[in-house]
């Protein structure tokens, strides 16, 4: 495999991040924290306790202003056991928050990669294979896998015999065996928010992700609640914490209500500006930029059979940025899109598909996108090509995968992206 192409360094999060009793703030964006460990911000819940403090003591002072027959001795006694009480508590507080916040976790120690995929389905001859050979019908994966740390897909399908389904044109279902044959070709996460992940409704989504629970595979953007469905997975590999999110900006005008969820009610994670699910979205990966050396975002975005990204997947890829996601990827238009580097956030608006019922033209073209993060923060991107051979991507080589990575960077002349991050 070639070398990776130059990337860029980001400044790793290796502060390590306080309760909220400390008296310090957590960071709202990977774009606003500190270049060194360092106390933060004087506004943070400690020290707001440190004002009521402070208030008090004041409200105390006026009262014995007030209370003239308590005689000036016992006005000046009041003013100063507050001041020496209010000198204690900040400096209390502060020390505290001062100590605590300058303790340094360690760097990653080693690289790490991560390996992104698009549409995974198991319909027609791919239940078929599954079934026959749970553990091996998806092994081409492997040469597209084989060195990930942990590897991402897209789920589009339910998996459940049961439910009812959705009043739409195709509706998907896959059989248990097919998240066997998931694990073993090395996925470690499926995304379930896409506009097929409740094809069965939430009878359906249940036996989703029961399946998933059993199957050594973890799952994003759904969930039996609002709060699971807005819930990354977390993990933490070679002291580098990683947290994954999955969110959908494609749904059908139906499931904008029907799949949203809800305290108390099961459903898919949005990235659309309705029934708060961009906000909802955003409001998630903030909070876990604060806690996190590297924030995922796995999206179901675009327009299908095109390739180039529409105004809202930059809209949104921006949003994603600012918010603090260090790694934005996603697909649907079932055709390879281009990827690059907003900033220094990498970006890809089109995975394509991974394990699909085509057998010929453009939805056969395929691949993989490989991030490698060094202890350091340093990032580079790589384009794995494959192209489907009986529904599953298969690994490109020789001259194949030289032209195909060629075109995969041609692409980018679409977008707003560079094919390198700036320097530092």
């Amino acid at each position: 495999m070639p070398g990776r192409p130059a990337g860029r360094q980001r400044e790793p999060r290796w502060w390590v991040e306080l309760s909220d009793t400390t008296g310090v703030d957590r960071p709202t964006s990977a774009r606003s924290r500190p270049s060194a460990p360092t106390l933060r911000s004087a506004r943070g819940r400690g020290l707001h306790r440190v004002d009521s403090e402070r208030d008090t003591s004041t409200r105390a002072v006026q009262v014995a202003r007030t209370g003239a027959a308590a005689g000036a001795g016992v006005l000046l006694a009041l003013a100063l056991m507050a001041a020496v009480s209010l000198h204690m508590v900040t400096a209390g507080a502060v020390t505290a928050g001062d100590t605590e916040a300058r303790v340094e976790r360690p760097l990653p120690t080693a690289p790490v990669t991560m390996v992104f995929g698009g549409d995974v389905h198991f319909e027609s001859w791919l239940a078929d294979a599954v079934l026959a050979d749970p553990e091996g019908a998806l092994t081409e994966l492997s040469d597209l896998l084989a060195d990930a740390d942990l590897a991402v897909v897209n789920l589009e399908t339910a998996v459940t015999e049961g439910g009812v389904a959705a009043p739409k044109q195709h509706t998907f279902r896959a059989p248990a065996e097919g998240l066997t044959a998931l694990a073993a070709a090395g996925v470690d996460v499926v995304s379930l928010a896409n506009n097929h992940g409740m094809d069965y409704g939430a009878e359906g989504l249940a036996d989703t992700l029961g399946a998933i629970g059993g199957s050594g595979l973890h799952a994003v953007g759904g969930g039996g609640t609002e709060r699971e469905a807005y819930r990354p997975y977390r993990t933490e590999i070679n002291g580098r914490r990683i947290a994954v999110f999955g969110a959908t900006q494609v749904l059908d005008t139906f499931a904008l209500d029907a799949w949203n969820p809800g305290p108390d009610r099961p459903g898919l994670a949005s990235a659309k500006r309705s029934h708060r699910g961009l906000r909802r979205l955003l409001a998630s990966v903030r909070r876990a930029a604060a806690d996190s050396d590297t924030v995922v975002a796995m999206l179901h975005w675009g327009r299908e059979l095109e390739p180039c990204p529409l105004p809202r997947q930059r809209s949104l890829a921006e949003a994603l940025r600012d918010a603090g996601a260090d790694i934005i990827v996603g697909g649907h238009a079932h055709r390879v899109g281009p990827g690059g580097y907003l900033g220094d956030t990498v970006v890809h608006y089109g995975l394509g598909n991974l394990v699909f019922y085509a057998s010929d033209g453009p939805a056969t073209v395929s691949g993989a996108l490989a991030v490698t993060i060094d202890p350091d923060g340093t990032t580079s991107i790589a384009w794995r090509p494959a192209v489907l051979r009986a529904g599953v991507a298969t690994a490109l080589d020789g001259a194949e995968r030289s032209a195909a990575v060629e075109a995969w960077e041609a692409l980018r002349s679409c977008t707003r992206l560079a094919g390198r991050a700036p320097a530092e």
